[in-house]
């Protein structure tokens, strides 16, 4: 079981009209008329962000208490990311109250970020009660402050949760680890103590291999556990890690090959999937010679695509298995040859510096078509676009930048303004002090209704198996090269990677990698306006993360 990833051919460019660009301190744009604040909403709320005033404060007291969660949480965001001090006691109040789990979450990171012992002290007391949302805030915040007994809170704010609840953690316990590796293996532990199979595969796979003999005793006890389905899950991430040629400590290998009961002789005989892949790691570990297993590929490789896709990268596997598996996935459902010689890395495996641009983050369904509304900027069907260049503080707060409204109303300024004073530093990349951050809003129809169904809390990044329809692109918006990359001879590739809803739309877009600044916006705007049919899983769409090249030629 794997994230559902979907890798998109590149798209070439070769003409171009430059946007033009004039940038604005987030100072100059302050909330509407006050005559328009008698309705409460999110986005009226949002809107006090630009003008924190007594006046200001007093409506963002009132709003801690609103009978709207959104509106609850809105207000936590605002208050935290301005070190209100004077709504701190509210603060801690609304979180002992707060019932909604989305809410809470909020509240709970608005008061770790005052440097103020009671405020932890009432974010900390809330875990015994705390829901994936809030746990996963607070998860998020240990692993950038990383304190010495780091593992054990980790273990204890998982307390609270179910097995079930750890996929929804799984992107923070990867953080974590990465980010604190004097404690990868005690987070490992924790982690395979409280996971079911899947979760624990999830952060196994993005998160191990950086230090395979640190890990080699946490893997050892998973491929012992009484849990089948976390031994399944250990087995095929190391048969994935051989075929990718990534090493694996002995212990580990010796560890995996087959159970004594466990195999059959005979290529006929019946065989579990956990023991399909013991197998593979005998032959490779052993140099044993075990039964061929062409037909059992055929029958299970469907069910179980993602093991399966790379086994076409392993030089045991039999010439049948080897047919087997491209009848029964298909050609391009195989992974691809490898570099002569050189071993893959995964790239996720590290934490990455805030990518240089991406999409504006937006926590809560329905919040953009609020704030616009509540701004008087009026959305068309027109693709338009504002930007803000952003740089983060160490906590994750908004430090200052300029804003670019000026392909937008007046109007739209005020919204601009607002989501800059409230968007926060990805929290699973590393925060470079001075280091500027480009965040593209659309301001068309079509993106607000994209984002306003959205799951809440942002994209979900969907764990999957089985049966998978991948999406085909059904809307395509070229990249318009821009002149002044053009007049300086600038060129070259940008590497994007966003979500894609269960709808089809993208939700959000970030950049991976860069030949140039001057390209990024360009790529951004293009691809954040494809279209996709839904991914389905077993029949079901879920939301997928893709990956898109796109190549800036000069002709």
């Amino acid at each position: 079981m794997t994230v559902m990833r979907v890798s998109l051919r590149i798209v070439p460019v070769a003409a171009a009209l430059m946007v033009s660009v004039a940038v604005h301190g987030f100072e100059a744009h302050q909330t509407k008329d006050a005559a328009d604040a008698a309705a409460v909403t999110p986005g009226s709320v949002a809107l006090l962000a630009n003008q924190l005033d007594a006046a200001a404060l007093e409506q963002l007291r009132a709003a801690l208490v609103h009978q709207d969660a959104t509106v609850r949480a809105v207000a936590a965001r605002v208050a935290g990311v301005a070190r209100a001090v004077g709504l701190l006691t509210d603060l801690r109040g609304a979180l002992a109250r707060e019932l909604d789990q989305n809410a809470a979450a909020e509240l709970l990171r608005a008061l770790l970020f005052f440097d103020d012992p009671a405020a932890r002290e009432s974010a900390e007391g809330h875990l015994a009660r705390a829901r994936v949302p809030a746990v996963r805030v607070y998860v998020e915040w240990l692993a950038r402050t990383g304190p010495e007994n780091l593992a054990e809170r980790v273990e204890i704010a998982l307390r609270s949760l179910s097995p079930a609840d750890m996929s929804g953690l799984s992107s923070a316990m990867r953080t974590a680890i990465l980010r604190n590796p004097a404690s990868r293996e005690r987070l490992f532990r924790v982690w395979l103590r409280v996971a079911d199979g899947g979760s624990w595969r999830s952060v196994l796979d993005t998160a191990g291999g950086e230090a395979p003999d640190t890990e080699a005793t946490v893997l050892v006890e998973a491929l012992r556990s009484d849990d089948p389905s976390k031994r399944q899950e250990t087995v095929w991430a190391i048969v994935d890690r051989l075929a990718r040629r990534l090493p694996v400590a002995a212990a580990a290998l010796d560890a995996a090959l087959p159970l004594e009961s466990a195999s059959p002789s005979q290529a006929g005989a019946p065989i579990a999937w956990e023991n399909f892949g013991r197998e593979l790691v005998a032959r490779r570990h052993r140099h044993e010679s075990t039964p061929d297993r062409a037909e059992f590929v055929k029958m299970q490789a469907p069910q179980h695509r993602m093991d399966a896709r790379p086994l076409s990268l392993l030089k045991e596997i039999t010439t049948r298995e080897r047919s087997a598996l491209r009848e029964a996935l298909g050609a391009g459902g195989l992974a691809g040859p490898l570099p002569e010689g050189v071993p893959v890395q995964q790239s996720r495996n590290t934490v990455r510096p805030q990518p240089v641009g991406r999409t504006v983050p937006l926590p809560w369904p329905s919040f953009l078509a609020d704030l616009f509304s509540a701004s008087g900027c009026k959305v068309t069907d027109s693709r338009r676009f504002g930007a803000f260049g952003i740089s983060y503080r160490p906590d994750g707060r908004p430090a200052g930048g300029s804003l670019d409204a000026s392909t937008l109303p007046a109007e739209c300024a005020p919204a601009l303004a607002a989501l800059a004073r409230m968007t926060l530093a990805d929290p699973e990349h590393l925060i470079v002090e001075g280091e500027i951050q480009m965040v593209v809003v659309p301001v068309s129809a079509d993106f607000v209704r994209c984002v306003t169904d959205m799951t809440p809390g942002g994209s979900a990044r969907a764990v999957v198996a089985g049966k998978i329809e991948t999406p085909r692109k059904i809307r395509d918006v070229r990249p318009i090269f821009p002149i002044w990359a053009q007049q300086n001879r600038i060129q070259g590739i940008v590497v994007l990677e966003g979500d894609i809803a269960e709808t089809g739309c993208v939700t959000s877009m970030e950049v991976l990698s860069s030949a140039h600044p001057a390209l990024n916006l360009a790529a951004i705007q293009a691809v954040s306006g494809w279209r996709f049919s839904p991914t389905l899983v077993n029949g079901q769409p879920v939301p997928v993360i893709m990956t898109v090249t796109v190549n800036f030629t000069l002709k």
